[in-house]
Protein backbone atom coordinates (compact mmCIF):
# COMPACT_ATOMS: atom_id res chain seq x y z
CA UNK A 1 0.00 0.00 0.00
CA UNK A 2 3.04 2.20 0.72
CA UNK A 3 4.86 1.48 -2.49
CA UNK A 4 1.33 2.61 -4.28
CA UNK A 5 0.83 5.62 -2.39
CA UNK A 6 4.24 6.55 -3.17
CA UNK A 7 4.03 5.93 -6.67
CA UNK A 8 0.79 7.59 -7.06
CA UNK A 9 2.20 10.95 -5.08
CA UNK A 10 5.42 10.58 -7.92
CA UNK A 11 3.01 10.38 -10.87
CA UNK A 12 1.05 13.98 -8.98
CA UNK A 13 4.15 15.71 -8.99
CA UNK A 14 5.29 15.02 -12.39
CA UNK A 15 2.27 16.62 -13.91
CA UNK A 16 2.48 19.37 -11.51
CA UNK A 17 5.79 20.05 -12.69
CA UNK A 18 5.92 18.88 -16.49
CA UNK A 19 6.19 22.27 -18.79
CA UNK A 20 2.84 22.60 -20.85
CA UNK A 21 2.91 22.69 -24.42
CA UNK A 22 2.79 26.00 -26.50
CA UNK A 23 1.25 26.34 -29.69
CA UNK A 24 2.54 28.64 -33.11
CA UNK A 25 0.64 30.03 -35.27
CA UNK A 26 1.23 29.34 -38.88
CA UNK A 27 -0.58 32.07 -40.96
CA UNK A 28 -0.05 32.90 -44.80
CA UNK A 29 0.91 36.42 -46.24
CA UNK A 30 -0.70 38.05 -47.91
CA UNK A 31 -4.15 37.06 -46.74
CA UNK A 32 -5.85 37.50 -49.50
CA UNK A 33 -5.47 39.02 -53.44
CA UNK A 34 -7.49 38.46 -56.54
CA UNK A 35 -5.05 37.80 -59.43
CA UNK A 36 -5.93 37.23 -63.06
CA UNK A 37 -5.79 33.75 -65.18
CA UNK A 38 -2.00 33.55 -66.07
CA UNK A 39 -0.70 35.37 -63.29
CA UNK A 40 1.73 34.28 -61.03
CA UNK A 41 2.20 35.15 -57.14
CA UNK A 42 3.85 34.84 -53.96
CA UNK A 43 2.58 33.62 -50.58
CA UNK A 44 4.81 33.42 -47.49
CA UNK A 45 3.73 30.42 -45.08
CA UNK A 46 4.93 32.20 -41.34
CA UNK A 47 4.68 31.23 -37.91
CA UNK A 48 4.01 33.82 -34.72
CA UNK A 49 5.56 31.78 -31.91
CA UNK A 50 3.63 33.51 -29.48
CA UNK A 51 6.42 34.68 -27.31
CA UNK A 52 7.53 30.52 -27.10
CA UNK A 53 10.89 29.32 -28.79
CA UNK A 54 10.19 27.44 -31.32
CA UNK A 55 12.49 24.76 -33.32
CA UNK A 56 10.13 22.49 -35.65
CA UNK A 57 7.19 22.98 -37.73
CA UNK A 58 5.55 20.30 -39.94
CA UNK A 59 2.39 21.06 -42.14
CA UNK A 60 0.75 20.43 -45.22
CA UNK A 61 -0.89 23.15 -46.62
CA UNK A 62 -3.62 22.43 -49.33
CA UNK A 63 -4.78 24.31 -52.47
CA UNK A 64 -7.19 23.80 -55.59
CA UNK A 65 -5.48 22.50 -58.53
CA UNK A 66 -8.38 23.42 -60.52
CA UNK A 67 -7.62 27.04 -59.85
CA UNK A 68 -4.04 27.07 -58.73
CA UNK A 69 -0.95 25.54 -59.77
CA UNK A 70 2.30 25.72 -57.74
CA UNK A 71 5.28 26.36 -59.74
CA UNK A 72 8.21 26.68 -57.35
CA UNK A 73 8.96 26.46 -53.21
CA UNK A 74 11.95 28.98 -51.61
CA UNK A 75 12.89 28.27 -48.18
CA UNK A 76 16.43 30.25 -49.29
CA UNK A 77 15.19 33.08 -45.97
CA UNK A 78 13.36 30.20 -43.77
CA UNK A 79 14.11 30.28 -40.14
CA UNK A 80 15.05 26.67 -40.33
CA UNK A 81 18.15 25.23 -41.55
CA UNK A 82 17.59 21.55 -41.69
CA UNK A 83 14.50 19.89 -43.58
CA UNK A 84 13.34 15.99 -41.73
CA UNK A 85 11.05 16.56 -45.08
CA UNK A 86 12.20 19.01 -47.69
CA UNK A 87 8.85 21.17 -49.03
CA UNK A 88 7.31 18.53 -51.37
CA UNK A 89 4.53 19.22 -53.93
CA UNK A 90 1.73 18.19 -55.88
CA UNK A 91 0.05 20.00 -58.45
CA UNK A 92 -1.97 16.87 -59.23
CA UNK A 93 -3.17 16.04 -55.32
CA UNK A 94 -3.17 20.11 -54.63
CA UNK A 95 -0.85 19.54 -51.75
CA UNK A 96 2.94 20.89 -49.81
CA UNK A 97 4.03 19.00 -46.93
CA UNK A 98 7.34 19.98 -44.92
CA UNK A 99 8.57 18.92 -41.49
CA UNK A 100 11.49 21.59 -40.66
CA UNK A 101 13.76 22.35 -37.89
CA UNK A 102 16.49 24.66 -36.39
CA UNK A 103 19.08 23.41 -33.96
CA UNK A 104 18.18 26.60 -32.00
CA UNK A 105 15.35 28.39 -30.65
CA UNK A 106 13.73 31.19 -32.78
CA UNK A 107 10.79 33.30 -31.75
CA UNK A 108 8.72 35.95 -33.36
CA UNK A 109 5.58 37.12 -34.51
CA UNK A 110 5.93 37.08 -38.46
CA UNK A 111 8.93 34.42 -38.93
CA UNK A 112 9.34 32.81 -42.37
CA UNK A 113 9.12 29.53 -43.11
CA UNK A 114 8.72 29.35 -46.50
CA UNK A 115 7.54 31.35 -50.17
CA UNK A 116 5.49 29.53 -52.80
CA UNK A 117 4.91 30.80 -55.73
CA UNK A 118 1.56 29.85 -57.28
CA UNK A 119 0.29 30.70 -61.06
CA UNK A 120 -3.81 31.11 -61.58
CA UNK A 121 -4.70 28.41 -64.28
CA UNK A 122 -8.51 28.80 -63.58
CA UNK A 123 -11.23 31.09 -62.09
CA UNK A 124 -12.76 30.64 -59.29
CA UNK A 125 -12.37 31.01 -55.04
CA UNK A 126 -8.88 29.70 -54.80
CA UNK A 127 -8.71 29.15 -51.13
CA UNK A 128 -5.31 28.00 -49.54
CA UNK A 129 -5.53 25.98 -45.99
CA UNK A 130 -3.03 25.07 -43.89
Amino acid sequence: MRQNLFFILLFAVFLIFTPKAEAADLFLSPETGIFNISEEFSVELKVNTNDASINAAQAEIKFPNSILELKEVEIRDSIFNFWVEEPTFSNEDGVLTFIGGTAKGVSGKSLCILKMKFKTIGAGKGEITL
